[in-house]
């Protein structure tokens, strides 16, 4: 996952480009205002969704992304418990896994790199360091770490209403006006 970019930059990038693309991507910033480049390894549908301008894996947009935004919705929602309480819910998940009958083998490791993140951005919460947001790029861009919470989060999304996995409350200040693009 890249750094957070105005959605801006791609109007700019595509200000010659073909007269479909100037359109659509004209329209960006008013919808979205930040984007965020993907990994195009055949997962980023999982990383992120890809816009409707063009092939996978042009830019993502922020807000639209799997795997990434949901950790990144937990974080902006800001408060320590609401992911001491989602690692508990994926957690608890495992009963049910077991009996659907996927052995606990199966997807044990790929949870524990999902509880883990959880930890180490409940910690920064905690320290107020402001290193969560970090934690999280840094996280998605290992490849060994990103690949084993997309396979766990491909795992429980049959499991969980997309609705219930993919919006945690917003917080505060997402509830206003411009912010609500964030």
């Amino acid at each position: 996952m890249g750094e957070r970019q105005s959605s801006a930059a791609i109007t700019t990038q595509y200000a010659t480009a073909d007269p479909v693309f100037q359109v659509k991507t004209a329209a960006l910033p008013a919808k979205y205002a930040y984007f965020r480049t993907c990994r195009g390894d055949g997962h980023c549908g999982w990383r992120g969704e890809c816009p409707s301008l063009s092939s996978c894996c042009l830019p993502v947009l922020t807000g639209t992304a799997i795997a990434f935004t949901y950790f990144e919705a937990l974080l902006h929602v800001g408060d320590v418990s609401k992911l001491d309480h989602e690692k508990g819910r994926l957690n608890s998940l495992g009963n049910l896994l077991s009996n659907i009958g996927y052995s606990r083998d199966i997807w044990i490791d790929f949870a524990e790199e999902a509880f883990e993140l959880m930890t180490r951005l409940a910690e920064s919460l905690r320290a107020m360091n402001g290193q969560a947001d970090s934690i999280l790029l840094r996280t998605f861009n290992d490849p060994g770490e990103s690949m084993a919470i997309i396979t766990y989060v491909k795992v429980c999304i049959p499991h969980l209403s997309l609705f219930e996995l993919l919006t945690p409350p917003p917080a505060p200040s997402q509830c206003m006006g411009a912010d609500a693009r964030r």
